[in-house]
């Protein structure tokens, strides 16, 4: 590599030969960054690439920091030149390098890396050379799974990007009509429902959907859960956990109703405040768990007393 001063116009902002996110997602301008490069320039040098006629210049690595150096009407930027001769594979392996020590890859950009290899290396290649760099066994299967990550909508894609999103729940939820998968990305979205609560609401609408013989977007349309998202007087965590108590009841009735019983009974013992009960998860024994909290010991001993009379 050299070190040049490199006019932005000469820089190839529309080329995304070698960015790790797809040439559709929308370039973003952080303030943050906005405001420490125009008090103190690009401290990290992005790495350019000449093309191959050498009449401007292919982003490598730092597209960001150029696209935000381009908003402030900088005339030339300090990055680091490569060979114009420099191998497509070689040049893709500073892209991962350069991304994977410099911050975290997400799925999307893993997925697009690997979309931009394969066209030169094999699957099983690109798992023997790139997954031990992340301490990952060389799975193919690992590869494949990436590579879905591609075919969903672009939403979906920026949510899972931005960490929004799960990668196993954006999967199945590819696998979906797009009616029912934009339904349950919108309560996703809307709710800001942690990854456990995002695989809860996908696998309980598509469960309800098959029993009633209907859609997930009609599930998602009852009046009782639209009601809750809509409703003026919680704040999102109040309707996240109250809407999803209300799927969770409507997908196990028999469990629901034998808890809402056992409360029943509970209230009829009035026990005191240090003495609680609690039943078997799933209501499968009738075995019962009594807890006793003592100050100390002497007063668990005048319990004991009180049982052994």
């Amino acid at each position: 590599m050299q070190i040049a001063h490199i006019q932005l116009k000469h820089i190839n902002f529309s080329d995304y030969s070698f960015s790790l996110l797809p040439e559709s997602y929308p370039s973003e301008v952080s303030e943050k960054l906005k405001t420490s490069i125009s008090h103190l320039g690009i401290l990290h040098p992005p790495i350019v690439k000449a093309d191959e006629q050498n009449f401007s210049y292919q982003i490598i690595t730092g597209r960001k920091r150029l696209n935000t150096a381009y908003s402030l009407d900088f005339n030339c930027c300090c990055c680091l030149k490569l060979p114009f001769d420099l191998p497509y594979l070689e040049t893709l392996n500073i892209v991962w390098e350069e991304a994977l020590y410099s911050h975290s890859l997400s799925s999307l950009n893993q997925a697009v890396f690997f979309e931009k290899i394969s066209k030169i290396c094999s699957i099983k290649e690109i798992a023997r050379l790139f997954l031990p760099l992340i301490d990952l066994p060389p799975s193919t299967d690992y590869i494949n799974k990436k590579l879905q990550i591609l075919r969903l909508d672009q939403p979906l894609q920026i949510a899972l990007h931005k960490g929004r999103l799960n990668e196993q729940v954006s999967l199945e939820l590819g696998r979906l009509p797009f009616s029912d998968r934009m339904a349950l990305f919108e309560v996703i979205e809307l709710l800001k429902l942690s990854a456990g609560n995002q695989k809860k609401l996908t696998r309980s609408c598509c469960e309800l959907a098959a029993r009633n013989r209907t859609t997930v977007l009609s599930i998602l349309s009852q009046p009782k859960l639209a009601g809750i998202i809509n409703s003026s007087n919680s704040n999102i965590p109040q309707k996240a956990g109250h809407f999803m108590k209300v799927l969770h009841e409507e997908r196990y009735p028999r469990l629901t109703e034998a808890e809402n019983d056992f409360r029943r009974f509970e209230a009829g013992l009035s026990l005191p405040a240090n003495i609680r009960i609690n039943h078997d998860p799933s209501f499968e024994k009738d075995e019962l768990n009594l807890t006793i909290t003592c100050p100390g010991r002497k007063e668990l001993e005048n319990i004991l007393n009180k049982i052994r009379n």
